[in-house]
């Protein structure tokens, strides 16, 4: 119940804002591509920017 509860009361909640710059690798820029929330927290997968 208590993650059902959870993810309903923080559906649409920004948690935690990340810099485009944080998200660049050399002359790479990648974007978060899915996020997962699991049983051990949040899962971010980040693809490369075409």
């Amino acid at each position: 119940i208590a993650k059902m509860l959870g993810s309903q009361l923080l559906n649409g909640l920004n948690l935690y804002t990340v810099k485009a710059d944080s998200l660049k690798v050399g002359k790479t820029q990648y974007y978060p591509k899915e996020m997962k929330v699991t049983d051990r927290g949040l899962v971010v997968t980040l693809s490369p920017r075409q």
